[in-house]
């Protein structure tokens, strides 16, 4: 849907991430300038979040520990799952 859902995937380990839907969507519904400037509004918005997280490249984001925390957290607890080992992806 935006950049920040490309981001959040490629942290939680994603390979690749399929945006065609949505780019198809708001080129039919917007047209061929507006697709390009939202193109344009991603990579930009995508750089940013590289920069937040100090990483100069997609395979970098993978090596922070992911924290799960809250409703999650406290689902594995109440059925005894280890919630640690699913915390970080290697």
């Amino acid at each position: 849907r935006d950049a920040y859902d490309i981001f959040k995937a490629l942290c939680l380990g994603a390979k690749a991430v399929g945006i065609s839907a949505t780019i198809l969507d708001h080129l039919i519904s917007n047209g061929i300038d507006a697709t390009i400037e939202m193109i344009e509004d991603w990579k930009s918005q995508l750089q940013r979040l590289y920069l937040m997280t100090n990483k100069a490249k997609t395979a970098d984001l993978i090596h922070n520990p992911i924290i799960i925390s809250g409703a999650p957290k406290e689902w594995c607890q109440a059925r005894s799952i280890d919630y640690r080992k699913l915390a970080v992806r290697n």
